[in-house]
């Protein structure tokens, strides 16, 4: 494990040299340029001893032409001298490089000159691109590999820069077109810039200082290359030795540790990372504000005579007897894992390039056996404490040490609300705890819905339990659910039934009509009756009767739900007088109408040995329309009429016949008129609903209409 000191930024030197490059345009000559090198190259002899003026009289050239001809040649060393158009071609003479041009039918331009700037890099030994980074001139914030150790000569910059220039293009140098001939360079270094390039600084497991580039870019990788072959005293003296003595410095020798136990290592100047640490512990001799601060304190004082907590230092002061009175030790830090390390101040031997090297330093080391004494002593002093505030108090500061276990175990039950208070408090302290089953059994019954909402904030993955509620509570949850409101207990799970049973009956039951009938002992209309009211009603019973034989214990305190429970039981008694009675045998009652008594008279004995048959007076009517006079044909539907009524005649079948309940014709059809025999038919079975009547039928048509009604039906 190595220990990392920080982040060095080392400057390198970057020359900055400027060639300047002086070049021509070659282009080719113009007509009357040409005009004049052919004369003076190739018709000397024929017409030497005629003057310019006479030649172009001959050609009819103007004079200005030849005239410019002759000022470009000369202004570009083509001609030895200045001519004018009064001299004779003889008198026309090339230098050398008009000689070479004239081979070569080309032409100078004038003489130009272009600056190139270029950056020379002594690590890479090649030239770079500018970077908008790189400084001027010396920052005292950096350290630098100077001149002298990176030094470069200017005739190996000129080397290179002749190189650069002469494979140039104009894509890099703009003014280097491909027509353009350089005829000289000349390279001078101008300055310096530098380039930072940072540098981690650390120190290995065994106490040997070392050194890395940052990051994965050429510079770094160029300069950490360099740094391994160059001199270690170069680079003590360059930037090493600087770098640890800087800021403030220690003058107590440390006594020798195991590099194995050295937790952390850091300079005088910086702080040392103590993030982790959860508390610092020192003595009562050492001021809190030489050493790094923790989020809470515990101070070891010989001259306290109690325990105290200052919550606004979030301190612990313990009477204690120094524990830390050791050279150079200066606190103790204990982490979130409760493992405690001691922070030592003072010069500690290093080694760089196997050569020792004395410098100042903070150390923080494991602890063995400090840590554990100051513990008890802490126990000790809090089991002692008899003022509850404060032992809670003083519990919730050191739940920072201890394990929630021991806190716990020094806990008196307390009412919820006093265990949320301690919770706000031991949260301040250490953040988020993990909260176990032994929180619960610190915790007295509950006794309100606002001590659930307490329970919900501070035991949040802990259901409120049956045995976790008083008797009176849970009675006035039972009422609660009946408006949908729910605390998330225990008993919600068989309390949303009722809810949702009651929400439905709300929607269909009108409670103040039954408040004003029953005040007025009146009797329930029929007609303001509906099959959907009664099974709502129904279940509604159903589903109480369920949550009474799991909550018997507590049934008594329910005020709400048990006079809604004996007001529906008296609206259903009142119900009932409207309805056949219940039979004595017991037996459910079969309604059988006409097409099933025609189409399947052969099952209607099978029928009668379960059920009582009752056959509505309508039906017998149908029957004896169907069955025809004596001499009528017989058709299959006269057979099948005449067959069912010899069924009823014969003394094989018990049944009994009934009218049609006109009160009940409006559950059928709501709007109390032309009502149809079918309508008539299932008044006969809505009367004998409490008998669980059943409606026989092989009419789809009558059997969808049933289904409507809220009546039981067999189809066929």
């Amino acid at each position: 494990m190595s220990h990392a000191l920080g982040k060095l930024d080392i400057s390198t030197p970057i020359y900055c040299a400027e060639s300047m490059v002086t070049y021509h345009v070659v282009r080719k000559p113009t007509v009357f340029e040409g005009l004049i090198l052919k004369l003076s190259r190739e018709h000397k002899d024929q017409l030497g001893a005629h003057s310019l003026n006479q030649i172009a009289e001959t050609l009819k050239i103007e004079d200005v032409f030849l005239e410019q001809a002759l000022d470009s040649l000369f202004d570009n060393d083509m001609l030895e001298e200045r001519l004018k158009l009064s001299h004779r071609v003889s008198d026309i003479l090339l230098t050398r490089l008009g000689e070479n041009l004239y081979r070569k039918n080309e032409m100078p331009s004038t003489r130009k000159n272009a600056p190139v700037h270029l950056y020379y890099d002594p690590l890479s030994e090649r030239l770079l691109e500018k970077d908008k980074y790189w400084r001027e001139g010396e920052d005292e914030s950096f350290d630098r590999i100077s001149e002298e150790v990176l030094s470069v000569s200017v005739d190996h910059i000129s080397a290179i820069s002749e190189t650069y220039i002469n494979n140039g293009t104009e894509k890099t140098l703009s003014w280097k077109q491909s027509n353009i001939n350089i005829s000289d360079i000349h390279t001078e270094i101008k300055g310096v810039l530098w380039r930072s390039i940072p540098v981690n600084i650390t120190i290995d497991k065994n106490g040997n200082l070392l050194h890395e580039c940052l990051g994965k870019s050429d510079a770094a990788q160029n300069f950490d290359e360099w740094l391994k072959k160059a001199s270690p005293e170069i680079l003590w003296d360059s930037f090493l030795s600087n770098y640890f003595n800087k800021g403030p410095q220690y003058h107590e020798s440390l006594q020798n540790f195991d590099w194995q136990k050295i937790v952390k290592v850091a300079l005088p100047a910086d702080k040392i990372d103590i993030s982790r640490s959860k508390l610092q512990v020192r003595s009562i001799d050492i001021e809190a504000c030489n050493v790094p601060m923790a989020k809470y304190s515990l101070v070891l004082s010989n001259k306290a005579a109690a325990i105290h907590l200052d919550d606004k230092t979030q301190t612990l002061t313990v009477p204690c007897e120094c524990q830390m009175n050791v050279r150079g030790l200066n606190a103790l830090y204990l982490d979130e894992n409760n493992n405690s390390t001691l922070l030592y101040r003072g010069q500690y031997t290093i080694y760089y390039a196997k050569q020792p090297r004395i410098v100042s330093l903070q150390l923080q080391i494991q602890d063995e056996d400090h840590w554990g004494a100051i513990r008890q002593k802490v126990m000790t002093n809090i089991d002692a404490e008899t003022n509850i505030a404060k032992k809670l108090d003083a519990l919730a500061f050191s739940s920072i040490f201890l394990t929630i276990e021991e806190v716990l175990q020094c806990m008196p039950i307390v009412n919820v609300n006093t265990m949320r208070n301690f919770r706000i408090t031991l949260e301040r302290y250490i953040g988020k705890t993990a909260i176990s089953k032994q929180w619960v059994d610190k915790i007295d019954l509950l006794e309100t819905v606002q001590d659930i909402n307490i329970w919900k904030q501070i035991l949040p993955q802990f259901t409120v339990e049956k045995n976790n509620l008083s008797d009176k509570l849970q009675g006035e949850l039972i009422d609660l659910s009946l408006e949908g409101r729910f605390y998330g207990t225990a008993l919600d799970q068989a309390l949303k039934a009722l809810e949702q049973v009651n929400k439905e009956l709300k929607s269909c039951f009108n409670f103040d009509d039954f408040k004003t009938m029953k005040a007025a002992k009146k009797t329930i209309d029929n007609k303001k009756l509906s099959v959907k009211v009664m099974n709502v009603v129904n279940q509604w019973l159903a589903v109480f009767e369920d949550i009474a034989t799991k909550f018997a214990d507590v049934l008594h305190c329910c005020n709400k739900a048990q006079t809604q429970r004996d007001n529906l039981m008296l609206w259903q008694q009142l119900v009932e007088t409207s309805f056949a009675p219940k039979r004595a045998d017991g037996k459910q009652v079969a309604v059988l109408d006409t097409s099933y008594l025609m189409n399947h008279n052969d099952h209607v004995n099978t029928i009668a040995q379960t059920r009582h048959i009752i056959i509505p007076h309508i039906v017998l009517n149908e029957l004896d329309g169907l069955k025809g006079g004596n001499n009528d044909e017989q058709t299959e539907k006269i057979k099948k009429a005449r067959a069912a009524i010899s069924l009823l005649h014969s003394n094989t079948l018990e049944y009994s016949v009934e009218q049609c309940e006109e009160k009940l014709l409006h559950w059928v059809n709501q709007k109390d008129q032309d009502f149809t025999n079918d309508e008539k038919i299932l008044t006969v079975a809505l009367h004998h609903r409490l008998n669980n009547a059943v409606l026989y039928s092989a009419d789809k048509g009558l059997c969808v209409l049933a289904k409507s009604a809220g009546i039981l039906f067999e189809e066929k």
